[in-house]
């Protein structure tokens, strides 16, 4: 090759190499208009040497916040449970997500169980118990943990993994029905949950089920023996920060700046680009809506007749996590209610929590999406960042709680730690009861 030739083959590089950065450039400030399939990234999920892979990002939002196991022992039952302490809770997860994941990949139709057979998938040893605190369909859990081929059509926060002869059942109660389900995990080896346990200690763990003394809460309410002590959280408002305000959570959400309108409104930053707008105010809220033509830019699918709840909850988390994942500090985030109204619409509900707990936010929470016909025509982002500080909430035990809430007429109800930010500097745990905590 001569000179000259070797110098215009160095000059198509370089143009070659251009238009490569050109390209992702454009990409990188393109508005999002259309389905994220192309945005939603491989996951792996592989089972190497009998560790188990958890996908990266869907997982996030599909991990548990509170679980216990039964342990064979000799002569009696141990007994190990964990909740408000997300490390430890991860670590068990890690040693039963296999197991949870082939049982829901091999779901068939679920028969409905008492309130005793529930019970006792809950206590019997060998068992795993998931409480997931959100009210999650289990086809949408399925696909977030990368189990494929699930059927299932129920919806719920609590499952239970346990033996019944020599085969695996998964029960689970259907938070919307109140009642029990379970199948036959046919691809689930009972030596695997006994293997998935056995490395665990008793300690001391019950169900309020099992004890005379907490029959004034929910009966599947999970008791340790010590009580909780949960930090105290700063909390901000993130958008605040210098660099981090509206221009940049427009870019994370695909809204183009170039051919957008910018103006104030009282309190309110204000983007409108044709019949779509984002608001802004300063305390951290931002509010999308499109006018009644429906144009959305956030398009789930084209196929808008069939547009399924696993497309909805897995298209509003992607959003969610990207708006609100990478501000939120040591906050996580969940998806704590989806519902459909009668007009086919979806409404969907995140929360943000910490150490296992819910944190309520002063006017709602901190993202909800209302989909329409395989399009979000609507949503709300609270932006809020949590920091752990060096202080401990000073908590009841859980006993003092639970007779505080007999006293004021609260039998039955869920006795749970939230944490309660109303646009402070800092949030602290405290004890709350109610049917609609977490689900």
């Amino acid at each position: 090759m001569t000179k000259r030739m070797k110098v215009i083959e160095g000059i198509k590089s370089l143009l070659i190499l251009l238009l490569i950065c050109s390209a992702v450039f454009l990409a990188s400030r393109t508005a999002l208009r259309g389905p994220l399939t192309d945005l939603l990234s491989p996951e792996l999920n592989t089972n190497t040497a009998g560790v188990y892979h958890l996908p990266t990002q869907r997982v996030e939002m599909a991990r548990p916040v509170r679980m216990a196991a039964a342990i064979p022992g000799e002569g009696r039952t141990l007994r190990y449970g964990v909740q408000y302490d997300p490390a430890a809770c991860d670590a068990l997860f890690q040693q039963g997500a296999s197991l949870l994941v082939e049982a829901l990949s091999s779901a068939s139709q679920p028969r409905e169980i008492s309130r005793e057979e529930w019970q006792r998938a809950l206590t019997a040893a060998p068992n795993l118990y998931f409480d997931f605190l959100g009210r999650l369909p289990l086809a949408l859990l399925a696909n977030w943990l990368s189990a494929p081929d699930c059927t299932l059509t129920g919806t719920a926060r609590q499952l239970g993994l346990t033996t019944e002869g020599e085969k695996v059942l998964l029960c689970y109660r259907d938070t919307e029905e109140n009642k029990y389900y379970a199948w036959t995990a046919g691809v689930v080896n009972p030596e695997h949950l006994v293997q998935a346990v056995s490395t665990l200690s008793d300690n001391g763990a019950f169900f309020a089920f099992e004890s005379e003394e907490y029959a004034a809460i929910d009966p599947d309410s999970l008791i340790l023996q010590d009580t909780p002590q949960p930090g105290v959280y700063q909390s901000s408002n993130p958008l605040n920060r210098e660099g981090d305000g509206l221009p940049q959570i427009l870019n994370d959400l695909y809204f183009p700046q170039e051919s957008t309108a910018f103006y104030s409104a009282g309190d309110e930053q204000v983007a409108r680009n044709g019949g779509e707008s984002i608001r802004l105010s300063r305390r951290g809220v931002l509010e999308y809506s499109c006018d009644s033509t429906g144009d959305s830019r956030y398009v789930i699918t084209d196929r808008r007749e069939i547009c399924t709840l696993t497309e909805i909850g897995d298209y509003c988390r992607f959003l969610t996590q990207r708006a609100l994942g990478q501000r939120c500090g040591q906050a996580r985030l969940y998806l704590s209610a989806i519902g459909q109204e009668e007009d086919g619409s979806v409404n969907l509900s995140f929360d943000y929590c910490l150490e296992g707990a819910r944190v309520t936010l002063e006017g709602g929470p901190a993202a909800s999406f209302l989909v329409k016909d395989g399009r979000v025509v609507q949503f709300t982002l609270r932006c809020r960042r949590y920091t752990l500080s060096e202080q401990t909430a000073l908590l009841l035990p859980e006993r003092q709680a639970m007779a505080i809430l007999e006293q004021l007429d609260g039998r039955g109800e869920e006795l749970q730690l939230l944490y309660l930010d109303q646009g402070g500097e800092a949030v602290s745990a405290q004890w709350a009861a109610g049917s609609g905590i977490g689900g």
